[in-house]
C-alpha cells in the first residue's frame, strides 16, 4: 500500500526512454515509478513485419490493414480472440524457408487495455460528485483505455481515451450529457473551464467536437508519455500520413521491444506467448508534504484527474510497453 500524494504548484517535464521515465520536478517532490499488469491486453495494428537481418530478402509482411480496419490481436492470457499465433501462422506474405526472424516492425493504431483505475476532479468540476468519481478505496474499477499511437477518426497520436457507461449525476440520474462511449480527460481546468470528461465517440458513432488542442494546458488533454524523437512534431499528430512505429531494433520510444528469434521451416506450426505483466508504467508522488488529497491507496491503481489552480489531481507519465514473445517453430 502507498499514499500518491501529488505535487503542488509545479511544472512537470516528464520524457519517457525506457521501463521508466525520465521527469524534472521541484525541490523536495520524490516522484516514483510503478509497472502495473492489465487484465487485458489487446493492439490494433495497421501493419507487422517481420526481419530477418541476416538475409533482408526473407523479411515478409504478416499483417497489411489500415487505420479504417485494423487487424486486433489479443496478446491476453487464455485469448478467445485473434492471436500472434494466428497471425504468423496465416501471415499476409508467406514465411521464407529457413529464414530466422529477429526482428519486428509493427505499425499500431492503438493499443487497448483494461487496467484498475479512479477518477478525481477538484469541486469545481462539473463531474464532481458523480458516480464514476473516486471517494474511498475500494471504488477502484476496471476501465478500458486506449492508447493511441497513430491518427484515425477524432483520435490523434499520444491520445488516451477511457471508455465510460452508466454514467449518473450527483443525485444518482443518468445524465444525458454523458452517455456511452469513449472519453477525453482534460489536463486542466483552468480559464474558466469546468468539464474533465470530453466525448469524442458516442457507442461507435464517432462525433463532430474539435479534438482538444494538443501541447500545454489548460486546453489539452491528458496524453502519453512526451518523447519528440519518437512522436515527431506536434503538428503531424493529426497527419496519418506520418507514421509512429514500433521497431525492436531502434526502440527509440522505450517500449521494451525486443523479440524471440526462431527460424522458421515450411509446414512449421509457430507458436507465440506473448506475456504482459507489467506493461503498463505511470509516476507517481511519495511525498507527504505535498498533500492534496488522497488518492486510492493500492498502488497498482492509476488515477487521472486535472491539474487545478496549481494542484494535480492524478498521475503522469502514461507509458504502456510492448509484451515480451516466446517464439516456437516447430515441425509437423
Amino acid at each position: 500500500m502507498r499514499s500518491k500524494r501529488m505535487l503542488l504548484l509545479i511544472l512537470l517535464a516528464v520524457m519517457m526512454t525506457g521501463a521508466t521515465s525520465c521527469c524534472h520536478f521541484s525541490s523536495n517532490s520524490t516522484p516514483d515509478s510503478r509497472n502495473i499488469t492489465p487484465t487485458s491486453y489487446k493492439m490494433a495494428i495497421i501493419n507487422m513485419e517481420l526481419k530477418d537481418t541476416a538475409t533482408p530478402t526473407n523479411d515478409v509482411t504478416v499483417i497489411n490493414a489500415s487505420a479504417a480496419v485494423p487487424v486486433t490481436v489479443d496478446f491476453s492470457p487464455r485469448s478467445l480472440g485473434t492471436t500472434l499465433s494466428d497471425i504468423l501462422n496465416n501471415p499476409v506474405d508467406p514465411l521464407v524457408d529457413n529464414a530466422t526472424y529477429d526482428e519486428y516492425i509493427i505499425t499500431p493504431l492503438y493499443m487497448e487495455l483494461i487496467l484498475k483505475a479512479t477518477f478525481h476532479v477538484p469541486s469545481v468540476a462539473d463531474e464532481a460528485g458523480y458516480s464514476m468519481m473516486f471517494s474511498t478505496d475500494g471504488n477502484e474499477e476496471d476501465y478500458r483505455f486506449r492508447f493511441y499511437f497513430n491518427p484515425v477518426d477524432n483520435n490523434w497520436r499520444r491520445d488516451i481515451s477511457v471508455y465510460l457507461s452508466g454514467i449518473q449525476d450527483g443525485a444518482g440520474n443518468p445524465d444525458l450529457a454523458y452517455p456511452d462511449g469513449w472519453y477525453w480527460m482534460r489536463r486542466a481546468l483552468e480559464t474558466g473551464t469546468t468539464t474533465f470528461l470530453i466525448i469524442g465517440e458516442d457507442d461507435g458513432n464517432v462525433l463532430s467536437p474539435s479534438h482538444p488542442i494538443s501541447g500545454a494546458a489548460p486546453e489539452s488533454i491528458i496524453d502519453l508519455f512526451d518523447n519528440s524523437t519518437f512522436w515527431g512534431s506536434d503538428s503531424d499528430y493529426d497527419d496519418p500520413s506520418v507514421e509512429t512505429v514500433i521497431d525492436s531494433n531502434n526502440d527509440n520510444g522505450g517500449l521494451n521491444a525486443v523479440w524471440d528469434a526462431f527460424t522458421f521451416n515450411t509446414g512449421d506450426t509457430i507458436e507465440v506467448i506473448p506475456v504482459i505483466t507489467d506493461t503498463m508504467n505511470f509516476w507517481y508522488e511519495t511525498n507527504g508534504d505535498f498533500i492534496y488529497t488522497d488518492l486510492a491507496s493500492d498502488d497498482d491503481v492509476i488515477d487521472f484527474g486535472p491539474d487545478y489552480n496549481g494542484e494535480k489531481y492524478g498521475d503522469w507519465g502514461f507509458h504502456p510497453f510492448i509484451p515480451s514473445f516466446t517464439v516456437t517453430s516447430t515441425a509437423p
